[in-house]
């Protein structure tokens, strides 16, 4: 089974997967280098209606990858699973520490895991809308205690539960370490994703992650220029926050999945974008016009440009999103 926000079904109704999304638009204004300050606020509306002209182009289901906190709303991801028919996947699970709830850091490992099954095997809150996936994240080239206790507590709701795992990975960075906690907690590797594995440009990366096997993350796409905020040097300057700017093209992203598929990892690669509202409009050739849409319309036809074939495209949209969020609730 795979447990959607609207019930069970079936890993031969998945067909094609965005498998890390978050598509209930938070209430944070969105503020970027050198963009608008103000803009139009994103709308259920707005992603509803992107999601529908997504679905002209084969997608049939998407992980919304919101774990435990303030912009979770399982009862809205309802909504767009009803308004869409799209086979919509619920999460639980701590993102890293400067979004994590003020409730975690008091938690025990045990308390963590007890939450997270609960949230699996009962449902969330009071709706009785179960999570079909884990969630859990690091710090950029760290993870921190907090994290850890999260992590380990997700690997052992897996192993409760069967329930699959996929992470937040800073820019690219800690996987390896992610991978070693894992490793040590003896989860089914090859129902894990180390997230954001494309904002690492480094092949030897991806190959150290997915001779493992895992699967690698290639979860951002479209968002080639994003801001990272410095946690660390909040309230600490003369500014709010500090920012990194960065440029992750596409182009570099197909060079990787097509150096991984050459070498035979096609089963342990995924693809989604990721799409944050603020990204998407700093990103307006990509996700900016395309939306949901982009990974399907724009970025498809250029990898199989690249010589990435039918096969290797189910592979990666339909087999392994299915292999992975499938699983028989202990």
């Amino acid at each position: 089974m795979i447990q959607t926000v609207l019930g069970n079904i079936s890993k031969e109704e998945l067909g094609i997967t965005m498998m890390h999304e978050h598509l209930v638009p938070g209430d944070n204004i969105p503020e970027f280098t050198g963009g608008e300050r103000f803009v139009v606020p994103n709308t259920i509306n707005r992603i509803i209606k992107q999601l529908n002209q997504a679905k002209e182009y084969g997608l049939k289901s998407a992980v919304d990858c919101t774990p435990i906190g303030k912009d979770r709303d399982v009862e809205k991801l309802a909504e767009i699973g009803e308004k869409t028919g799209l086979n919509i996947i619920s999460s639980t699970g701590f993102y890293k520490i400067n979004k994590m709830p003020e409730f975690a850091f008091e938690m025990s490992i045990q308390d963590m895991k007890n939450l997270f099954i609960k949230e699996i095997k009962e449902g969330i809150d009071s709706t009785g809308i179960r999570a079909g996936m884990i969630k859990v994240g690091s710090s950029k080239e760290s993870i921190k205690p907090v994290e850890e206790r999260a992590i380990r507590a997700g690997a052992r709701a897996h192993l409760a539960t069967g329930a699959p795992l996929t992470t937040h990975s800073t820019l690219g960075t800690a996987g390896g370490q992610q991978l070693k906690i894992f490793q040590q907690e003896g989860v089914d590797l090859s129902r894990v994703v180390i997230g954001h594995s494309d904002l690492n440009l480094s092949s030897y990366y991806h190959k150290k992650l997915v001779i493992q096997g895992v699967t690698a993350g290639f979860d951002t796409i479209g968002k080639e220029r994003f801001d990272y905020i410095r946690p660390e040097s909040a309230g600490l300057h003369r500014y709010e926050f500090e920012k990194e700017a960065y440029y992750i093209p596409d182009r570099m992203r197909i060079q990787n999945i097509c150096s991984l598929v050459k070498q035979g990892f096609e089963q342990n690669i995924i693809f989604s974008s990721d799409i944050l509202y603020q990204e998407a409009l700093m990103n307006p050739d990509t996700l900016g016009s395309y939306g949901y849409s982009y990974l399907l319309a724009s970025f498809l036809p250029e990898l199989k440009k690249e010589g990435i074939g039918e096969k290797a495209l189910e592979n990666i949209l339909i087999y392994n999103p299915a292999r992975i969020l499938d699983f028989t609730d202990l």
